[in-house]
């Protein structure tokens, strides 16, 4: 297994912004308004986007900003019954 040598430095106020402008200008063929998004969805927005290498993001990262943005936006996170997928409503 190979670990990073170097430590890696994220701009967390770029990616809550990324965040909260991919889970609230969703498209209409994905999502209908008031739908709640899946967050694997997100994660594969944020690293396909433009923007600043953000194919070097950690999804443990990019939960706790969406835990961050859930507290200051009233969003609601949730989890599926097989737990293996959360939906985050906005």
């Amino acid at each position: 297994m190979t670990y990073a040598k170097a430590a890696k430095q994220v701009d967390v106020r770029v990616l809550k912004r990324r965040l909260w402008d991919i889970l609230t200008k969703q498209p209409a063929a994905e999502v209908r308004q008031g739908d709640p998004v899946d967050f694997q969805v997100v994660i594969q927005q944020l690293r396909t986007g433009d923007g600043a290498s953000l194919h070097d993001l950690s999804v443990h990262l990019c939960f706790i900003c969406l835990l961050h943005l859930a507290n200051e936006h009233g969003l609601t996170v949730t989890g599926v019954e097989d737990m293996n997928r959360l939906l985050v409503g906005v």
